[in-house]
């Protein structure tokens, strides 16, 4: 079988069904599923532009035109323990944290102790922060967009994201349920705690400093 026939065979026959089971999924479309299953978007019309302006906003967010600091500004910060003096620093990025980077790694935050945090001691901490993000993620807990219900459930109704009210029967509430830690904020989340090791990222906020000054 030639690759234009296995191409074909693929938007044809297997493309619909999967579109239509990953259409209630937030966060994905027609663009995004095919260029995942290595289909020529471009051959079979799917960036036409009756549809390039919507693939456009969900492929490329606003989120990814705002600055670092407007985009992560609801992440939480990156806390590095040192094992000699027990004491807790926040470290924001080998640019935005010059008092604890060294030729020799990662230092202690405390003036009074500034020894070197081992490699592993820092690798550690930074999975086991990553590792509580995510599982606050899969705990699935939903909350209601009212601020004056409150209501906070594992379970989702047969209503969909309606709310049910603060005692389940589906009434005293119109606000809808949504996850109290979506796939956005883990991703931002985890976006922001990769970008403070970024080496290149840091020599160009220096060299942009350094053209200001």
């Amino acid at each position: 079988m030639r690759y234009k026939d296995i191409e074909y065979y693929l938007h044809k026959q297997l493309y619909p069904p999967i579109e239509r089971l990953c259409a209630p999924i937030s966060g994905t479309s027609p663009l995004h599923l095919a260029s995942c299953l290595g289909l020529d978007t471009r051959k079979f019309g799917l960036s036409s532009a009756s549809s390039s302006n919507n693939a456009a906003l969900e492929i490329t967010p606003l989120e990814s035109q705002l600055s670092d600091a407007d985009r992560f500004a609801d992440c939480l910060p990156l806390s590095l323990r040192c094992r000699h003096c027990r004491a807790s620093s926040i470290f924001a990025g080998l640019a935005a944290s010059p008092n604890l980077v060294s030729p020799e790694g990662i230092t202690c935050g405390t003036p009074s102790c500034g020894r070197v945090m081992a490699n592993l001691t820092v690798v550690a901490q930074v999975e086991h922060q990553i590792r509580q993000v995510t599982a606050k993620y899969y705990e699935g807990w939903v909350v209601c967009d009212e601020s004056g219900c409150g209501n906070r459930s594992r379970q989702i109704s047969v209503y969909g994201r309606r709310c049910l009210g603060p005692k389940g029967l589906g009434e005293g509430c119109l606000g809808r349920m949504g996850y109290e830690t979506g796939e956005k904020a883990v991703w931002n989340q985890l976006l922001c705690w990769g970008g403070l090791w970024d080496v290149d990222k840091a020599k160009q906020a220096a060299q942009g400093e350094a053209k200001e000054r």
